[in-house]
């Protein structure tokens, strides 16, 4: 049986003069189709960098407000 490669994901976002990083805390498979969900919750979404601090309520609706970029890596 042949189980395949992991990787962990990040995704990123850009708006209003923040950046946003969140990091899912499970490993998804390569070139297999994978279901995510991803929510804007505090403590959930660093911020600078993906082990910045973690942003607040406000820096997540203001960088919501005027998204630049979305990526997910």
């Amino acid at each position: 049986m042949k189980f395949g490669r992991y990787v962990k994901c990040t995704f990123y976002l850009q708006g209003n003069g923040y950046k946003l990083f969140h990091t899912l805390p499970n490993s998804m498979r390569v070139n297999v189709n994978n279901d995510i969900k991803v929510q804007f919750w505090m403590g959930v979404w660093n911020k600078g960098s993906p082990r910045g601090p973690y942003a607040s309520r406000e820096e997540i609706l203001m960088t919501l407000e005027n998204v630049e970029q979305i990526l997910i890596r």
